[in-house]
C-alpha cells in the first residue's frame, strides 16, 4: 500500500494529467455534508446553535419543538470586537452529528429522517 500512494502525484489527475494513467486508483472530488442548522435557547435561555448532520431532507424543526441530546459535542464560540470590527459575540454550537442520538418533542427522530451515507466511485484506468 505504501509503494501505491507514493505512485500517485497530483500531477496524475485533472489538468495536470500529461499522460494516460495506467493505474486503478479513486480520488475523492466531492464531499457533500447534509445538515441543517438552527438556532435555538437551551434550558438557562442562552442562544445556541444547533447543526444536525446527516439529515435527510425530510428533518426539520418548527418553532416551538424540543430537542434533547444526551452527549452533545459543543463547541464555545468568542469573536472579539477587533475580529468582527463590531462587539464582542460569544455562543455556542451544539453539533449533533447523528439525528438518532437526539429526541425531538421527548420522541426519537425517525429513521427516514436519517440521510445514510452511500459511496460512488469514479476510477481512473
Amino acid at each position: 500500500m505504501r509503494h501505491f500512494k507514493s505512485s500517485i502525484s497530483d500531477e496524475d489527475f485533472g489538468v495536470y494529467c500529461k499522460k494516460p494513467f495506467k493505474k486503478e486508483s479513486g480520488r475523492v472530488t466531492y464531499v457533500d455534508f447534509d445538515f441543517s442548522t438552527f438556532v435555538g435557547c437551551d434550558k438557562e435561555g442562552s442562544c445556541c446553535a444547533f447543526s444536525v448532520y446527516n439529515a435527510s431532507d425530510k428533518f426539520g424543526l418548527i418553532i416551538g419543538d424540543s430537542i434533547a441530546v444526551p452527549e452533545p459535542h459543543i463547541i464555545d464560540v468568542k469573536i472579539t470586537s477587533e475580529e468582527s470590527g463590531c462587539e464582542n459575540f460569544d455562543f455556542r454550537i451544539v453539533r449533533i452529528v447523528n439525528p438518532l442520538k437526539m429526541l425531538r418533542n421527548g420522541k426519537p427522530v425517525k429513521m427516514d429522517c436519517v440521510a445514510f451515507c452511500k459511496v460512488v466511485a469514479d476510477f481512473v484506468y
